[in-house]
């Protein structure tokens, strides 16, 4: 007898190895989907302007950063909290010092130009339709707790989306041509908007998201929301805020995806790597052992390996580890 219905992922032309460079942006679920990758060591690069939830500023970010934009003071606006902030970048790079925040911004903002063009993959999870029009600056990411007379509450409806799209599609090919796109709608339900209306915004996102991928053949679609809403589709899988996915249901969606996504030839790999990782937070009973002496000298022997064929990795935390 079976009691839910399990999706089956069929294999798509996504194939990442670690030989790609991977740049994932958009709302709080590509950072539990970057966290993934990073951990079994992808070239990875996640949100380094913070999270943003609707694709209008998201995609505005990606042009700004393509086209070189610099933040100065003329761009920051101060808050109730005495913070500097910037429309279209998360609060986790402002500051109470309008300096540091401009540096912090600027740094994220090359950042997020050097990846997209370096990247084989740019991987965009969309949250919401609905976002915040400002009655000067236009679409933005942010808030930041200024008043709500300021801004007027608006749904984007598929075309919108599907025209800002492509107007960010066509810059970042201008810069990368090779890069593949990957588009997934998170799983994670934005009820503060009413349940109807998360729904609804969440059918517009996958309309837009399924046209565009029909338009160009570099585009893939990943059912990280079906596999959340529809797979599961139990309250046990999400966290207390019943908002979230649950920690369990984060492992189930990239288990299933990772199969689809993640080159096949490289799984002893992920492997390996994976065992280092896990032996990298083991505590020693004495660090001044034989058998420690052994083991800390086979784990950096087994890095050196993977090293001489993937120099792009980063296994500095776990040698630091083995040293100390």
């Amino acid at each position: 007898m079976k009691f839910r219905t399990e999706l089956q992922i069929q294999k798509s032309d996504i194939n990442i190895s670690y030989s790609d460079s991977l740049i994932l942006l958009g709302s709080c679920f590509s950072e539990n989907i970057g966290n993934k990758l990073n951990q079994i060591k992808y070239p990875t690069t996640v949100n380094p302007l913070g999270i943003v939830y609707h694709p209008l500023p998201l995609h505005n970010s990606i042009l700004e950063a393509i086209q070189g934009k610099k933040i100065d003071k003329s761009d920051l606006n101060e808050n109730i909290d005495s913070q500097y902030t910037a429309w279209n970048i998360h609060s986790r790079l402002s500051s109470l010092d309008a300096e540091e925040t401009i540096s912090h911004m600027n740094n994220g903002i090359r950042q997020l130009c050097k990846s997209i063009k370096k990247a084989n993959y740019l991987i965009l999870t969309y949250g919401t339709a609905y976002y915040y029009d400002h009655k000067l600056y236009g679409p933005v990411a942010n808030c930041h707790k200024f008043p709500s007379t300021d801004f007027k509450k608006k749904l984007s409806n598929p075309a919108e989306l599907n025209s800002s799209f492509n107007e960010m599609y066509t810059k970042v090919k201008e810069v990368n041509a090779n890069i593949k796109l990957v588009l997934t709608v998170s799983p994670v339900r934005h009820i503060k908007d009413g349940l109807v209306e998360n729904n609804r915004s969440k059918a517009h996102l996958l309309t837009a998201v399924h046209k565009i991928c029909d338009q160009h053949n570099d585009c893939h679609y990943l059912p990280s929301y079906e596999l959340l809403l529809d797979d599961l589709r139990d309250y046990r899988f999400y966290a207390d805020d019943m908002i979230h996915p649950s920690t369990k249901a984060i492992d189930y969606i990239w288990n299933k995806i990772s199969c689809q996504i993640l080159d096949p030839a490289e799984k002893r790999l992920r492997e390996d790597i994976i065992k280092i990782v896990r032996a990298a937070s083991h505590r020693p009973f004495n660090v001044d052992s034989v058998q420690h002496a052994k083991f800390t000298t086979s784990q950096n022997t087994a890095i050196k390996k993977i090293l001489v064929a993937y120099p792009k990795l980063d296994f500095s935390e776990e040698i630091k580890a083995f040293k100390n």
